[in-house]
């Protein structure tokens, strides 16, 4: 009898301590900074580094244009909805507010790996920082590859321009030392509200740039 009830408790023991690694495992999904959670549903967003090149435009006005990769992946059952979109124009962070700077959607064509921007690719910026909108369905599980870029003069006044991450309202707080519309960072019902993080010297601002909306099942 006592044999059972001893073996009986090593079994619980067992069965506790694999239940207790089990949640623990959960754990660095719930706080993984790629993971974007709406009350819909949520999103992957990997922001890889700034690269950048020289550009003129058709006026001979030369710039830089700074842009940074993302894969956005829809983790979900059901297709999302992106859509971002820029103003013609964004002011400097303050104190130097009284410049200004463009930010442009570019193609996954710009955030591939190990690819060389062409003539090409460079002829056909002038559409893409004229309409800088995106809007597109991500299928299940689909990841979606896009660029985004910041283009200001060369050389510039005070400092450059870098584009830094795209994120959603729910990880707004992770950047708390940048400037920020807060009012236009609420959480939204039926998605997630996106801002994209830019840096200039040692200034930071937000900008809220886009929404993620989830289909119905």
């Amino acid at each position: 009898m006592i044999r059972n009830i001893m073996f009986l408790l090593v079994l619980l023991a067992c069965f506790t301590r694999c239940a207790q690694v089990k949640s623990k495992s959960k754990e660095p999904l719930e706080n993984d900074p790629k993971q974007h959670q709406g009350l819909q549903g949520s999103i992957l967003i990997e922001n890889d580094t700034w690269r950048g090149i020289s550009y003129t435009d058709s006026m001979g006005s030369n710039y830089n244009l700074r842009y940074i990769p993302i894969t956005i992946t829809n983790d979900n059952t059901i297709p999302v909805h992106l859509q971002i979109s820029f103003s013609k124009e964004y002011h400097y962070p303050y104190p130097d507010s009284i410049e200004r700077f463009k930010l442009v959607t570019l193609p996954k064509e710009w955030a591939l790996e190990g690819v060389e921007v062409t003539e090409k690719m460079i002829d056909e910026l002038a559409k893409y920082i004229d309409k800088p909108l995106l809007n597109e369905t991500i299928k299940p599980s689909e990841k979606y590859v896009i660029a985004i870029g910041t283009l200001y003069p060369k050389p510039p006044k005070f400092s450059g321009v870098l584009p830094g991450t795209l994120v959603t309202q729910d990880k707004i707080d992770l950047y708390s030392n940048c400037d920020r519309l807060t009012d236009q960072f609420n959480s939204i019902d039926s998605g997630l509200t996106l801002g994209l993080s830019i840096n200039s010297g040692e200034t930071c601002k937000i900008i809220p740039c886009g929404h993620v909306s989830f289909f119905k099942h």
